[in-house]
């Protein structure tokens, strides 16, 4: 097994299988632990299961130490990847590339985006959607350190706004292509809510994701729903587009 510590500085070859011994992967970020006596155990589900992943609980530690909370799955079960993903209850932490353990192999060709932020959910998704079988394992093996002072815990800067946005309008692509229209009709609901929410604190987008909003509009959601809210969304668009606009100094 190969462990990976994330950092600021870690690089895309470590997971391109040259320089890893092994034929499973672990990613702990920099600031968090995990427990070793709980992995044991997953490799040993992953082996016995011929299992593409297994994917364990995870505890939230606040900073004196003490357990906040804890995402425990219930019971060992197994799952296709997709079905993970458009599984509705809450005891299994999909969504982060930490708390489970991978078969090497199913990183192929799965890279971690360059210059974003949020590259757990940039990522997942692919992972789960090649996965034939995950199992699950009812124990946490994965300790997240709740640090005020993170950027998962600061204001977002107008950059994270639009990181944000790239990454959903990367799973609407991607759920378009592997055919999973539930998944991608939800992505686009909390792209366009983001874009709403955000255009409202004063955020003013760059003229492409108000473009892709627009083709948002007309190939998906006018197919999917009410007119209210089709109307709703042309007014945000004509809003951030007039905004754009004033920013840069055109007359209308």
């Amino acid at each position: 097994m190969y462990i990976i510590k994330k950092t600021k500085e870690y690089r895309q070859r470590e997971i391109q299988g040259l320089k890893i011994q092994g034929g499973y992967l672990f990613f702990v970020d920099s600031d968090d632990t995990i427990n070793f006596d709980t992995i044991s155990e997953c490799v040993r589900l992953i082996e016995e299961e011929n299992a593409d992943l297994v994917m364990g609980g995870y505890s939230g530690i606040g900073e004196k130490g003490y357990l906040r909370w804890s995402i425990i799955p219930q019971g060992v079960k197994c799952y296709t990847g997709i079905e993970l993903l458009e599984k509705k209850e809450n005891d299994v932490p999909v969504g982060y590339v930490w708390s489970s353990l991978y078969k090497k192999s199913l990183w192929k060709d799965v890279r971690f985006p360059v210059g974003y932020k949020y590259e757990d959910s940039w990522t997942t998704p692919e992972i789960l959607i090649k996965a034939k079988e995950v199992v699950t394992y009812p124990g946490s093996i994965y300790n997240y350190y709740e640090n005020e002072g993170s950027f998962m815990h600061s204001e977002m800067t107008v950059k994270e706004y639009q990181m944000r946005l790239a990454l959903y309008d990367h799973l609407i692509l991607l759920y378009e292509e592997n055919k999973l229209p539930k998944k991608m009709i939800e992505c686009m609901e909390i792209y366009m809510n983001h874009f709403d929410i955000w255009r409202k604190r004063g955020v003013i987008f760059e003229q492409k994701y108000i473009e892709r909003n627009n083709e948002i509009v007309k190939k998906y959601i006018c197919k999917t729903k009410g007119i209210p809210l089709q109307r709703k969304i042309k007014v945000i668009i004509k809003q951030s587009l007039k905004r754009l606009n004033q920013k840069n100094g055109i007359r209308e």
